[in-house]
């Protein structure tokens, strides 16, 4: 009856030993259940002694706790595994300084060497060129003449002076060469000077030209075209009328017939 109740009695904690064990191998990722060894050859009645259930309940308790506070292994892996080593983190840097980032207030690098301000060239002024218009005075200027002789604007200070900005090749000047001829003919002697200036053409072009024409007023060349933006010029002809101390009488542009002209020389040699 006692052995009755002693086996019943392990039969229940074999039971909770097992739950606890299951629990705790649930926890590892195992699942163990604890067997009690049986000796072979015995019955259920005879096989243990009193007090044997006690020590096989007692032992499995021991091996159950140890079992629980065993660590947890890793997995084992098909190949060698090496532990991967700790990450190092590296040390913080700051960039060197870029030499062109400059210290405003200084003028210097952040190391501390000074860099040169690269020059800059104050802007020019440019001559502001006066409008050539009635009123004012012909700006002055020295050509070549047929001959290579240096002819000055100037030199013709005391004339009434007809300006004529032209070129063999327009028809326009062509057509009032007759006119200008004919006028300065009849009037040089009251002094009134014909000034011819030929734009963009050499002085052995012109010869043939002027000696064909029978021109007998002053013709000169500008061959590098420097009296164009001196005068503002957009087309050709155009004739600029200078009283006798050189200053605009009348601009007037196109083709003039010997009418236009003999009236305008006119009024200037009066003045």
């Amino acid at each position: 009856m006692l052995r009755r109740d002693l086996r019943v009695l392990g039969a229940i904690a074999l039971i909770c030993l097992a739950l606890t064990a299951c629990s705790l191998a649930a926890d590892e990722g195992t699942l163990t259940v604890p067997t009690t060894p049986r000796s072979t050859g015995q019955s259920d009645q005879g096989s243990s002694e009193p007090g044997s259930v006690a020590r096989e309940i007692a032992a499995t308790a021991t091996l159950s706790e140890d079992r629980a506070t065993e660590p947890a292994l890793p997995p084992a892996d098909t190949e060698d595994a090496v532990a991967p080593e700790p990450p190092t983190t590296a040390p913080a840097t700051t960039a060197a300084p870029d030499d062109a980032e400059m210290n405003e207030a200084s003028g210097e690098t952040s190391e501390g060497t000074a860099t040169p301000t690269p020059w800059t060239p104050e802007p020019e002024e440019m001559p502001t060129v006066q409008r050539v218009e009635a009123g004012t005075s012909a700006p002055d200027f020295t050509l070549s003449d047929l001959n290579g002789a240096l002819q000055s604007l100037s030199n013709y200070r005391g004339k009434a002076v007809m300006l004529n900005f032209w070129a063999s090749w327009c028809g326009h000047c062509r057509s009032e060469i007759p006119a200008l001829s004919a006028v300065y003919s009849e009037m040089r002697d009251a002094g009134f000077e014909i000034v011819a200036v030929s734009i963009g053409e050499q002085p052995a072009e012109l010869s043939a030209f002027v000696q064909e024409q029978g021109m007998q007023f002053a013709v000169l060349a500008d061959t590098q075209g420097v009296t164009v933006p001196l005068y503002q010029l957009s087309s050709v002809p155009t004739s600029f009328f200078l009283d006798r101390e050189g200053v605009v009488s009348q601009v007037y542009g196109g083709a003039i017939t010997a009418d236009v002209l003999r009236e305008v020389v006119s009024a200037l040699l009066d003045e």
